[in-house]
């Protein structure tokens, strides 16, 4: 390369890094608005873990296999360093955001293709939370990485560090090495070198999936209901389509793009990850599954765009992500989105909420793991949770008493007979003539949730 050639070429790299710079700064600004809220439900599990890993106060068991090991050993390292816990997702998604950023370039494409995976607000809101999304996505991230770069030992290490880190990420290596899978099967028996070549490289990440479905299945984890899914995906079907519409739409307008290219392209990767995306629908109603897609999805698409798409294509993309994006945040800041607003920080500042418990009540709230990391906090123990896990937890200090019952969404709260009152959060503006007990008379509000008790 000359000398001239190189200054023609400078320009654009830095106008590539500076959309990349400036993808990173919408996700900042995402996250700050995190910083100083309440653990949220998932996220006081997994800080509860971390105090003594491998063994949460909230689900029975002596050993919490409900997740792969490396990411949970990981988020306990950091709180064993004393670090702060807001900032695990910001240094795992920056990382993951600028490894990303340069297997797209690598890749022949454009910043554009990180649009997806920070405009996809809910399936991306994961990634401001202290679980292990965070680390499974850039691990993920480093996977797209080796694959664009076509360095096939950075490759097979992001993507058996990602397995190790969190479940859903086998299910997207599963689903891509799928397609070569049946082309070997139809090969027949004499392919079996093929088969060994086939999983050599993830011997270990394999095997742990082996594990995982088989306690997937066993009692001690309840989510074994998702293995129902396969005999009557009815359910979950129906809990999609009952999804707040703006979550529907942000979803294809940021995803969609990625997923439906009418050249039909014929890599083996590509076809996997349809069939991951269809898997990942099927197996819970939870858009946040997709997050493991965005990754290798915007890589592919970048080492093969559409070239159909052009400068107004991408305006057109990108004005309604951003639409759709604010209007879908909106529905689940203001309680809307009852699907997974438990993992959305900030929607109730349990610091504050926790005031409307008394002691010695049985109280219905919306996320047993955050009320009861706050009342840690003020001296109670855990004395008690239910055998399934936190859907009932019960703490005491100096004598006194509090049972808590989780309400996931307001229809459930159907199931409060018999408590002193319910705390939700005050968004949930029709839950009063909801409640079977009445009548129910308001009786205060805090941290933006509110208290309902029977007259």
């Amino acid at each position: 390369m000359t000398g001239n050639d190189r200054q023609r070429r400078l320009p654009s790299d830095r106008r590539f890094w500076a959309l990349v710079g400036l993808v990173c700064l919408v996700f900042v600004a995402i996250w700050l608005s995190t910083v100083g809220e309440t653990l949220t439900h998932d996220e006081a599990i997994y800080i509860d873990i971390a105090e003594h890993p491998f063994h949460s106060s909230f689900y029975p068991g002596e050993v919490f296999l409900r997740h792969p090991p490396l990411g949970l050993a990981l988020l306990s390292a950091w709180n064993g360093l004393g670090l702060m816990a807001r900032a695990w997702p910001l240094v795992w998604t920056l990382g993951g955001l600028l490894v990303l950023g340069d297997a797209i370039r690598r890749s022949g494409g454009s910043p554009a293709w990180l649009l997806p995976v920070v405009l996809a607000a809910p399936a991306a809101i994961p990634l401001v939370t202290v679980t292990l999304y965070p680390p499974m996505f850039a691990f993920l991230s480093l996977a797209a990485w080796g694959w664009a770069a076509d360095r096939r030992d950075i490759e097979v290490a992001g993507w058996n560090l990602a397995v190790f880190t969190h479940e859903l990420a086998l299910l997207v290596l599963a689903c891509v090495l799928a397609p070569r899978a049946v082309a070997i099967a139809r090969e027949g028996w004499q392919a079996w070198r093929a088969w060994g070549r086939l999983v050599q490289p993830y011997p270990a990440a394999l095997a742990w999936g082996v594990v995982m479905v088989a306690y997937l299945a066993t009692p001690a984890d309840g989510r074994g209901q998702y293995l129902a899914t396969l005999d009557d995906p009815a359910p979950n079907v129906a809990s999609i389509v009952r999804m707040t519409a703006w979550v529907g739409l942000v979803i294809l307008a940021t995803a969609g793009p990625l997923l439906v290219d009418p050249r039909r392209g014929t890599d083996e990767r590509e076809h996997g990850i349809t069939l991951a995306t269809a898997a990942a629908v099927v197996a819970a109603p939870f858009y946040r599954y997709v997050l493991p897609l965005l990754p290798t999805l915007a890589t592919l698409r970048a080492r093969d765009p559409p070239r159909w798409w052009g400068r107004r294509g991408w305006a057109v993309l990108a004005g309604a992500a951003l639409v759709a994006t604010g209007l879908s945040l909106g529905a689940i800041v203001t309680g809307q989105d009852t699907v997974n607003a438990a993992n959305t920080p900030g929607l109730v500042d349990h610091e504050d909420a926790v005031g409307l418990i008394e002691p010695g009540e049985t109280v219905v709230v919306r996320s047993t793991p955050s009320f009861a990391r706050v009342l840690e906090d003020r001296g109670w123990r855990i004395a008690a949770t239910a055998a399934t896990g936190p859907s009932t937890v019960e703490m005491t200090r100096d004598g006194d008493r509090i049972v808590m019952h989780r309400a996931e969404t307001y229809e459930r709260l159907h199931e409060v007979d018999g408590v002193d009152a319910v705390v939700f959060p005050t968004s949930w503006t029709n839950v009063p003539g909801d409640l079977p007990e009445g009548p129910w008379v308001h009786a205060g509000e805090a941290g933006g949730a509110t208290r309902w008790e029977p007259r």
